[in-house]
């Protein structure tokens, strides 16, 4: 026999931006814990809702969650993914030492930014190495 779920009515879904509100609320006041717990019980309601999941990402990343943070990361597309989000992606790769996978979600995040100065060496994107130009670069 199969169950049929009725579809989410207006109420349900105001109380989920409701809900949403709070939980962001809370996080901009550095409550992580119980914004968290809200952001995680809207993404069980409402899986297809990608916000939840985003919002969660950037929450989890104001905590330093920076492992909960990679965690999510096979599961979002990319291209899709908003510019905060790859922000806190890119910065919890980063504080993780994993470099490589930090610049490449930057550089997703700054499509435009082809070279990365550092002090005198600039990282050449196409080819993913560390070089010193032959006059100084301007950073």
């Amino acid at each position: 026999m199969m169950t049929v779920t009725p579809p989410a009515s207006a109420d349900d879904s105001t109380q989920g931006a409701r809900l949403h509100r709070q939980a962001l609320t809370l996080a901009r006041a550095g409550k992580f814990t119980p914004a968290l717990a809200i952001l995680e019980k809207l993404r069980a309601r409402y899986p297809r809702r990608s916000e939840y999941l985003y919002d969660y990402i950037a929450v989890s990343g104001w905590a330093e969650h920076d492992d909960t943070v990679l965690h999510y990361l096979p599961q979002l597309n990319l291209l899709e993914t908003p510019a905060y989000v790859l922000e806190t992606l890119g910065k919890a790769a980063r504080n993780k030492k994993r470099y490589l996978l930090a610049i490449d979600l930057y550089r997703r995040n700054f499509p435009d930014t082809r070279n990365v100065c550092r002090g005198h060496w600039v990282w050449r994107w196409r080819s993913r190495i560390w070089v010193k130009p032959k006059r100084p670069w301007p950073c």
